[in-house]
C-alpha cells in the first residue's frame, strides 16, 4: 500500500518535471497554464509557472459569509414624461338626478306678435293717464306709447313702465292714425290733409308730407308708409326714409268707399272701406289681390299673424278673416260700438266706443275671455307685448290693463 502511493508521487513528480522542460522549450508559452492532467484517479493542475498546484477540488473552498450591504446610491435624474394614452370608453349614463324646485313664471311672450317691434317688460300695471284733448290713435315704438289727440295738434309720448309724461310734440291739424317705422313715428293729421314725421327718440319733426284728403290709417311694410285716406278714396304710398310719393291708389285701383284702417300683414297691404262694408287686399306694388265684404262699418283692424280681425262698429261684432284668402274663419259679438282691435300674442282686445269697455277675445278659438271698464268713448288700443293701452277720446286718458 505505501508502496503504491510511493510510486505514484514519484509518477506525479516526473510528469511535472517533463511539463516544466516542455514549457521551456516552448519558449516559455504560457500555454499549460492551468492544465489538468490525470494520472490514474488523481488529478493534479499545472500553474503558469509549470508548478503542481494539486487536486483542482482542494482549490476551492467553501463559500463565505454575505459581505454588508453598500450605501444606497444616489437617486437617478427625473425621465421624461411618457405619452398620453388613448381615452377609455365613456362609461354608462348615471341615474337621474331629483327634480329641481320650479322656477318662477316667465314673462309669456308670444313669438306671433308681429305687430310689435319689440318688447318691453312694463314694470308696474294699470292705471289711467291724462294726455292731451280727445285722444284717438295710439302706437308703440319699444319703449314708449304715442297717442295722437285728434281734437288738438299734438301727439302725447308716454313710458310705458309707469305712463308718466315724456313729452308733447306739435303735429298737423286733427291727428288720427299712427305708426312706428323702427325709427320715427308717423302721424296722419285728417284736418290738414298730411303726415308728420317725428324722430322717435325725442320727438323733434323730420318732415311734413302732403297725402289725400281726410287721412286716417297709417300703416308701415317694411320700406313704406302707407295712408288712407278717407274723405276721397284713395290710398298713399311714401318712401318712408324721404316722404316722397311713391303711388297713389284710387277707386279705378281698387280701392273701397271711405278707406278708414290700414295695416301691414307682411305681404301685403289691407283697407277697411268703413263706408262701403268690406276689405280691400293690395301687393305692396299697388296690384289689387281681392275685395271682401265684411259687416256694417268696419274699423280699425288688427292681425295676428295668420288673420284679419275686423271690428264692425254698426253690428256690434268682430269679423276674424284669413289672409292667405279673404275667407270668413269666425264671427264674434262683443261690446256696443267696437271701433279698434289689439293683438298680444294671444288675445284680441276689441275697444268699444259706446260702452267704455274693451272686449277681450281668445285668438285661437274665439272664446270671450273678459269684459274690462275701461274710460270714456275708447277709440283705440295698443299692446307693448306685456300691457294692453287704451285710448279714451271723450275723457282725455289713455287706460293701461
Amino acid at each position: 500500500m505505501v508502496r503504491d502511493k510511493t510510486l505514484v508521487a514519484l509518477t506525479v513528480c516526473l510528469v511535472a518535471a517533463l511539463i516544466a522542460v516542455l514549457a521551456v522549450g516552448c519558449g516559455g508559452s504560457s500555454k499549460l497554464s492551468g492544465t489538468q492532467l490525470s494520472i490514474g484517479d488523481v488529478g493534479v493542475v499545472i500553474d503558469s509557472e509549470g508548478k503542481w498546484v494539486g487536486d483542482p477540488a482542494d482549490l476551492t473552498g467553501p463559500q463565505g459569509a454575505q459581505g454588508v450591504q453598500g450605501e444606497k446610491g444616489d437617486k437617478g435624474d427625473k425621465g421624461d414624461k411618457g405619452d398620453t394614452g388613448d381615452t377609455g370608453a365613456a362609461g354608462a349614463a348615471g341615474a337621474q338626478g331629483p327634480q329641481g324646485y320650479q322656477g318662477p313664471p316667465g314673462v309669456g311672450y308670444n313669438p306671433m306678435q308681429i305687430a310689435l317691434l319689440r318688447w318691453y317688460s312694463a314694470i308696474e300695471t294699470g292705471g289711467t293717464f291724462t294726455v292731451g284733448d280727445g285722444p284717438f290713435g295710439i302706437a308703440f315704438d319699444g319703449d314708449h306709447v304715442w297717442v295722437a289727440n285728434s281734437n288738438t295738434t299734438t301727439v302725447t309720448k308716454l313710458n310705458v313702465a309707469d305712463g308718466s309724461v315724456l313729452g308733447t310734440y306739435g303735429v298737423g291739424t286733427y291727428p288720427r292714425g299712427v305708426a312706428f317705422d323702427g325709427s320715427h313715428i308717423w302721424v296722419a293729421n285728417m284736418g290738414s290733409n298730411n303726415v308728420t314725421k317725428l324722430l322717435a327718440s325725442n320727438g323733434s319733426t323730420v318732415g311734413t308730407f302732403t297725402v289725400g284728403i281726410g287721412p286716417r290709417g297709417v300703416a308701415f311694410d317694411g320700406a313704406n308708409i302707407w295712408v288712407c285716406n278717407m274723405d276721397d278714396d284713395t290710398v298713399t304710398k311714401l318712401l318712408a326714409s324721404d316722404g316722397s310719393v311713391v303711388d297713389t291708389l284710387t277707386t279705378a285701383d281698387g280701392v273701397g268707399d271711405g278707406p278708414q284702417s290700414i295695416l301691414f300683414d307682411g305681404a301685403s297691404i289691407w283697407v277697411s272701406n268703413y263706408n262701403g262694408n268690406s276689405l280691400t287686399k293690395f301687393n305692396l306694388d299697388g296690384t289689387l289681390l281681392g275685395t271682401y265684404a265684411v259687416g256694417n262699418t268696419p274699423t280699425r283692424m288688427t292681425f295676428d299673424g295668420t288673420n284679419i280681425w275686423v271690428p264692425e262698429l254698426g253690428d256690434d261684432t268682430v269679423r276674424k278673416v284669413r289672409v292667405s284668402d279673404g275667407v270668413v274663419v269666425g264671427l264674434y259679438v262683443v261690446g256696443d260700438g267696437p271701433v279698434a282691435a289689439a293683438f298680444d300674442g294671444v288675445n284680441v282686445w276689441v275697444a268699444n266706443f259706446y260702452a267704455d269697455t274693451v272686449t277681450k277675445i281668445r285668438f285661437s278659438d274665439g272664446v270671450v275671455v273678459g269684459t274690462y271698464a275701461v274710460g270714456n268713448s275708447p277709440s283705440g288700443a295698443v299692446s307693448d307685448g306685456v300691457n294692453v293701452w287704451v285710448t279714451n277720446q271723450s275723457d282725455d286718458t289713455v287706460t293701461k290693463l
